[in-house]
């Protein structure tokens, strides 16, 4: 395996259709628990934020997202943070967007969350399943920002893949650490055959109902980069003559495309309207 900080310069690909995926389920909790459990996986846990929405008044759903590093060019949002997520987990079951959110992060009051902005097109499971949440600022910075790659090519990515690249991953039951290590993987490992999917890669990380939209990310020169956002799980032949089934995540690689349609939509963004 290969360490991503050795080979960001250069960089293959592979695809296919799975023969069957899914967006990660969300977490439910009980209102009732919302104050006493509001640790992200462990204490130490800081690279990932916690997205509450209440369905009911007793119940409601959580799913994670990734706070940005936010360039200067966006004046509009020098009081506001930025956290990307999927959109899965901000739509309910009946379509509509989910009402009474707000943002969790270690060591921090909560924020509700005051704007959602999905991806152009947006779809499920798809490499459009991912939104941004605005909120007001978090005071302090013991969060993890994440910082966008250097490079954005899909090739590049692919090609990380190909090398079975080590990157971090949200904590996951069992393991007693606030990251874990796993690798990122060719997305024909997960059955992505078809070009619709280019955009979207494997990978082995342990991932739980709760973790959609939890930060695929390296160290690269002591900076936290965001690679992508988990979006779910996919079923594959991992030989397709005599191999049983195999599960694999999947999730949204942070590509230039990608990338233009973020900044686009967050300096369209009018902070004004949030200004008390």
């Amino acid at each position: 395996m290969k360490h991503i900080g050795s080979i960001v310069l250069w960089l293959c690909t592979f695809i296919y259709m799975p023969s069957y995926s899914y967006a990660s389920e969300l977490k439910s909790f009980t209102a009732i628990n919302y104050k006493t459990d509001r640790k992200i996986g462990d204490v130490k846990d800081i690279n990932t934020l916690k997205i509450r929405c209440l369905e009911t008044k007793t119940r409601g759903v959580e799913s994670r997202a990734g706070l940005l590093s936010l360039k200067t060019e966006f004046k509009n949002l020098e009081h506001y943070d930025v956290a990307i997520t999927t959109g899965h987990g901000l739509i309910d079951k009946t379509g509509q967007l989910r009402e009474n959110c707000t943002v969790i992060a270690h060591g921090q009051d909560d924020r509700d969350i005051l704007k959602i902005i999905f991806a152009n097109d947006y779809m499920s499971a798809s490499t459009n399943d991912w939104a941004l949440i605005v909120f007001p600022k978090f005071e302090s910075v013991n969060v993890v920002r994440y910082t966008t790659p250097s490079f954005f090519d899909i090739e590049k990515f692919e090609t990380l893949a190909d090398l079975n690249t080590d990157v971090l991953f949200a904590q996951a039951k069992g393991l007693f650490a606030g990251h874990q290590t796993c690798q990122i993987l060719p997305r024909e490992k997960g059955g992505f055959y078809d070009e619709k999917y280019a955009g979207i890669l494997s990978h082995n990380c342990k991932a739980f109902p709760g973790q959609s939209g939890s930060p695929v990310s390296s160290k690269i020169e002591g900076q936290d980069v965001l690679l992508g956002i988990h979006l779910g799980q996919s079923y594959a032949l991992h030989n397709r003559t005599s191999s049983p089934t195999k599960q694999y995540g999947y999730f949204r690689i942070f590509d230039d495309r990608m990338l233009g349609e973020v900044s686009k939509k967050l300096l369209e963004f009018d902070g004004n309207t949030y200004r008390r």
